[in-house]
């Protein structure tokens, strides 16, 4: 069982501060989170398996955000903040 938030959860909590930080948008894709995770030239499928993976954990923990699959991303899924009636855009900062 996990002891709490693996290297790739990290890494996306820290895109999602710079983000607000910056005021950009919140989106990421699974290659914008392997590239900060990863340093590494070339993505071996094994971590791109892993930064998929750690992006619905973290949708999971973080209901305010979810994991969108794009038909138009050549396959790539999204992070982004979800939407809708009862959930707004949080305004006040990434996830605790």
């Amino acid at each position: 069982m996990s002891r709490g938030s693996g290297h790739v959860e990290r890494t996306i909590v820290t895109l999602i501060e710079r983000a607000y930080a910056s005021h950009q948008l919140l989106h990421f894709d699974v290659f914008d989170i392997a590239e900060a995770a990863y340093p590494e030239k070339k993505l071996t499928k094994a971590q791109e398996v892993a930064v998929r993976r750690a992006m619905h954990s973290f949708a999971r923990k973080h209901p305010r955000y979810v994991v969108t699959d794009s038909k138009w991303g050549l396959g790539r899924i999204a992070l982004v903040p979800r939407r809708g009636r009862f959930h707004q855009r949080p305004t006040t900062g990434p996830p605790e």
